[in-house]
């Protein structure tokens, strides 16, 4: 038998994960509970449009809503047209937005410490404005 060799991250992927960090950081600030039921716990950044998809949008923060496990997973991947129903109802103007940002150009890898920065910044003000329960 060898020896298992681990893999170094590459740098795009360290940067990628900061990144994610700072969007979830940013989302759970700004959302605070599930935004269908209210629930509090088990909760978990959800992007409108999918970021396979639509890679351009991954770290757009009107492309994503906090929702709680049974919101998630259950109901918005197993129900996707009711979940679009209910987004489009809820957030019409962040629709509309999201429906024109489809095509735009997507980030570099070297947009990474620049998208890392703003979403940082962005969190740092959304958690010094939310309120403290």
């Amino acid at each position: 038998m060898g020896k298992t060799r681990l893999r170094k991250k590459s740098n795009r992927n360290k940067l990628m994960t900061a990144a994610d960090k700072q969007f979830f950081r940013a989302i759970r600030a700004r959302d605070q509970v599930c935004q269908r039921c209210g629930s509090s716990s088990a909760l978990a950044p959800s992007h409108v449009l999918c970021k396979g998809k639509y890679p351009n949008l991954r770290y757009d923060l009107l492309n994503a809503k906090l929702l709680c496990f049974g919101c998630h997973i259950p109901w918005w991947h197993a129900n996707p047209m009711e979940a679009a129903e209910w987004f489009i109802q809820k957030f019409p103007a962040r629709w509309a937005y999201l429906e024109n940002a489809k095509t735009r150009e997507c980030w570099k890898t070297s947009d990474l410490p620049d998208i890392i920065a703003e979403l940082k910044q962005k969190a740092d003000e959304l958690e010094m404005e939310a309120p403290h329960v």
